[in-house]
């Protein structure tokens, strides 16, 4: 039997969630956070349960963003991959919902500064 190379993503169609539950049953992963069964992986292969998958995505998008240096009011959360691992997996949701809210905000930034240069781009072309 094949195994599937990537995940199965959580935002699928019913017949793709209906595959989900198949393979879940059949190949079981553990919450990084909780020990439930995983519905989701990051982007360093950490499995998430359907209560913890925003712990998933705050991992992923520090990834994506290398890792980013946050002030977090009285501590500063240094840039790396252990730091950051340490701190999702260890974090209180207080703590978790406020570098979530600062990461969509980089990544709206960097999304805002790509349209930019594409449209500098094409007026120079013009």
């Amino acid at each position: 039997m094949a195994m599937r190379k990537e995940p199965f993503p959580i935002d699928t169609d019913i017949q793709e969630k209906s595959a989900l539950q198949q393979y879940i049953e059949r190949f079981p992963c553990a919450c990084s956070g909780c020990r439930d069964i995983a519905v989701m992986v990051d982007a360093l292969g950490n499995h998430w349960c359907a209560s913890c998958e925003h712990r998933g995505l705050l991992l992923s998008l520090a990834f994506r963003y290398s890792w980013p240096i946050i002030p977090t009011g009285r501590h500063t959360l240094v840039g790396g991959a252990a730091q950051w691992r340490t701190v999702i997996m260890m974090g209180d949701e207080a703590m978790i919902g406020m570098l979530l809210r600062a990461m969509k905000r980089i990544d709206e930034r960097w999304h805002e500064r790509a349209m930019q240069a594409v449209l500098m781009e094409s007026e120079s072309e013009a």
